[in-house]
């Protein structure tokens, strides 16, 4: 019986344990809200970009208008390294209104 303790107790043990450890929270460094609107101006300055006479750096133009810079909202993308299923969530948000501010012809 004493085997039983030392060999199998502390793997259960760790087992068990290890099911309690969880990926730390994703440290919001803008809230996803505001990323939500940031990202589908995003996405619509780089359709508006692709068309004849439109100027090109309007991502800029876009971060700017929502106060952030560069570096920021890298920043808080990169806060989705370690949570996809977030930044899947997010996008799926993202999808959503740009479906709904496609115009009816469409």
């Amino acid at each position: 019986m004493d085997w039983l303790r030392r060999g199998i107790l502390p793997g259960v043990l760790a087992v068990l344990l290890a099911g309690c450890v969880q990926t730390p929270e994703r440290v919001m460094v803008i809230p996803d809200s505001t990323l939500i609107v940031v990202l589908a101006d995003l996405h619509l300055a780089d359709a508006r970009a692709r068309l004849p006479e439109q100027a090109v750096g309007l991502r800029d133009t876009v971060l700017a208008f929502h106060g952030l810079d560069e570096a920021l909202f890298q920043k808080a993308m990169d806060s989705f390294d370690a949570h996809p299923e977030d930044l899947t969530n997010l996008y799926n948000t993202v999808l959503d209104k740009l479906n709904a501010t496609r115009s009816p012809t469409q």
